[in-house]
């Protein structure tokens, strides 16, 4: 992999920011939101929301993510809220179908409930092993969608 903004979330992860706060971390900047209210944001999201492996955290930021780059600013912007919620469904199929689910819980494949869990998970490498596939695909994605995003910006000047 060298794509530099999933191997720095890939990095943030494994020194201490949960699923969520690794992706979003790469992509606030560039996008308006300070840093330190993105991982105040998403600091609730990992582990599937507060390790009740709902939603993978990970994908869960990436929905935030697209709405920084393509959401409404206004109500009546129905176009840019229309255009995030495809861009959103698309993602989270193309997620569901690679990592076989959107919960925490697939992606994991093992359960966070209880500290003997979560310490077979750390004894086990699972978030190595398989969160951090999942936060470079989640970040490539959002990449490529930033990258798309910015070329048409520049086609349209």
């Amino acid at each position: 992999m060298n794509n530099p903004k999933a191997l720095l979330a890939i990095e943030n992860f494994e020194n201490g920011m949960n699923c969520a706060q690794s992706v979003i971390s790469v992509f606030a900047n560039d996008h308006g939101l300070d840093l330190s209210v993105a991982l105040k944001l998403t600091s609730t999201l990992g582990g599937g929301i507060g390790r009740k492996q709902e939603i993978c955290g990970a994908i869960n930021a990436g929905a935030l993510v697209l709405g920084l780059m393509y959401g409404n600013q206004s109500p009546n912007d129905k176009e840019s809220k229309e255009q995030t919620s495809v861009l959103a469904q698309q993602f989270l199929t193309k997620m569901e179908k690679e990592f076989g689910g959107l919960t925490c819980r697939h992606v994991l494949g093992a359960s966070l409930e209880t500290p003997y869990d979560r310490e077979k998970v750390g004894e086990q490498n699972l978030t190595k092993i398989r969160c951090n596939p999942c936060i470079a695909r989640v970040v490539s994605i959002l990449g490529q969608l930033e990258e798309s995003k910015t070329s048409s910006i520049r086609q349209n000047k």
